[in-house]
C-alpha cells in the first residue's frame, strides 16, 4: 500500500483557478490587505481521508467584485469552474477526483466594506503527495 500526505489544497486550488481565471487575482488565504475587486481567495476549512492515497477538503471561496452583481456573477463563474475541476487537465498536474459546490451567497466583508463579496463552500477530493 502506498501512503501519501495531504496536500496544501489552498495553494493547489489557487494555482489551478488562476489558470482558468486569467483576468482575476487568485489568492490562498489570507487575502491581502490591499485586495481589489475582481479577486478570489481560497480558505481550507478542514479535511478528511477518502482512501489510503487521497483526501477530501472543505473549502470556503470568497469572491470580490466592483458591484454586488459583479461579485455574484464572478462567484457563479468560479463555482462553475470548481465544480468542473475533475474533468479538466491542468498544467500543475493536479488531478481533482471529486468536486461539489454550494450556490454562492452575498457575504459582506467587514474588513473591506466598500468591495462587495460573495462566498460559497466546496468539497473537493484529490490525491495526496507521496511521502517516499
Amino acid at each position: 500500500m502506498q501512503i501519501v500526505n495531504p496536500i496544501d489544497v489552498e495553494d493547489a486550488l489557487r494555482v489551478d483557478l488562476a489558470e482558468l481565471l486569467t483576468e482575476t487575482d487568485v489568492y490562498a488565504q489570507p487575502a491581502p490587505d490591499d485586495l481589489a475587486a475582481n479577486s478570489v481567495c481560497v480558505n481550507c476549512l478542514g479535511g478528511f481521508p477518502t482512501s489510503p492515497v487521497s483526501h477530501g477538503y472543505d473549502v470556503l471561496i470568497d469572491v470580490w467584485g466592483e458591484t454586488p452583481g459583479a461579485a455574484m456573477s464572478l462567484a457563479n463563474t468560479v463555482a462553475g469552474y470548481v465544480a468542473s475541476l475533475p474533468v479538466r487537465p491542468f498544467e500543475s498536474g493536479n488531478e481533482w477526483k471529486t468536486a461539489e459546490t454550494n450556490p454562492p451567497y452575498n457575504n459582506p466583508d467587514p474588513n473591506r466594506p466598500r468591495i462587495p463579496r460573495c462566498s460559497f463552500r466546496a468539497t473537493l477530493g484529490i490525491r495526496g503527495e507521496s511521502n517516499l
